[in-house]
């Protein structure tokens, strides 16, 4: 496995902490994020890795595609028979 499907994780998941904090601040301001992450940390962090492995995922799995002579569809198909 190469590190661009693990860099596109990580900065998916980075990016959207990033979107949380911001938004959050422009909104209700930067005392209520701090209060709101202490919280409730371990959702976002969640929501936050889980994203970032999705995004991995599928960066992987294009790639996997790119680089063989299967399309698409076939290896959709392929990983739907493994999980039935």
């Amino acid at each position: 496995m190469t590190a661009k499907p693990v860099f596109y994780g990580i900065s998916a998941s980075t990016l959207s902490l990033c979107i949380y904090f911001a938004v959050l601040t422009l909104v209700a301001g930067w005392s209520f994020v701090l209060i709101q992450f202490s919280d409730f940390w371990y959702f976002i962090a969640a929501l936050a890795a889980g994203f970032g492995i999705q995004i991995g995922l599928y960066s992987y799995l294009k790639q996997l595609v790119q680089n063989s002579s299967m399309s698409m569809g076939e290896v959709v198909a392929s990983k739907l028979m493994f999980f039935q």
